[in-house]
């Protein structure tokens, strides 16, 4: 890599910010500005936005694999060799997979939705309540083989995460029965309402 400052050389790239000066450096030293560059994009085929370009050369971000060609344009026209510019594309991918410093961590908490049935393992700290559903279906199938186990509360408690099939797993294999069937509803204020919603149940 003769005439390239050890510094340029994409393996080294640590970060977003190792990438845009490595990028800046070198239009320097042609003495290209953004909007030459971005107006040579153009020309070649491989236009490469303004405001793009300017989050790549200060280290706001990379490329993303959805814009390698211009990427490749954009090192062409910055003269990086041709034997070198598959490297440059590996970095950016490389950094572009890393979570910026300071970057928020994957919660397992959904927020304000239900926990899905492959969010199982997140769910925990209602061994209680799980408990006392698993005995409530018990009961449920020993009295009556329509038996019905309603789960209330108000907007937001967890009903529909504690009734995923997947987050209350007991619940199924406790009863000794065929699988239960689990049905969320959103009941009207007038019972003539509740008692229509479970008569189409069965």
């Amino acid at each position: 890599m003769s005439g390239v400052e050890s510094r340029d050389r994409p393996a080294e790239f640590m970060s977003r910010k190792d990438f845009g000066e490595a990028l800046t450096r070198r239009a320097q030293r042609l003495d290209l500005s953004q909007t030459a560059i971005a107006r040579e994009s153009k020309r070649r085929g491989e236009l490469i936005r303004a405001g793009t370009l300017a989050n790549w050369m200060v280290g706001n971000s990379v490329p993303s694999v959805n814009l390698t060609d211009q990427l490749r344009t954009l090192l062409r026209i910055l003269q990086v060799p041709e034997t070198e510019i598959g490297e440059w594309v590996q970095a950016a991918r490389r950094i572009g997979e890393t979570p910026k410093p300071g970057a928020a961590i994957d919660s397992p908490w959904p927020g304000l939705a239900s926990f899905a049935p492959d969010q199982a393992e997140d769910f925990y700290g209602r061994d209680d309540v799980q408990q006392r559903l698993r005995a409530a279906v018990a009961r449920a199938w020993e009295d009556t083989a329509c038996g019905i186990v309603a789960v209330t509360g108000a907007s937001g408690a967890g009903k529909t995460s504690l009734l995923t099939p997947c987050c209350a797993p007991d619940c199924h294999r406790a009863s000794g029965s065929p699988p239960v069937r689990i049905r969320t509803e959103r009941f009207g204020r007038r019972a003539r309402s509740t008692k229509r919603a479970v008569n189409s149940w069965w």
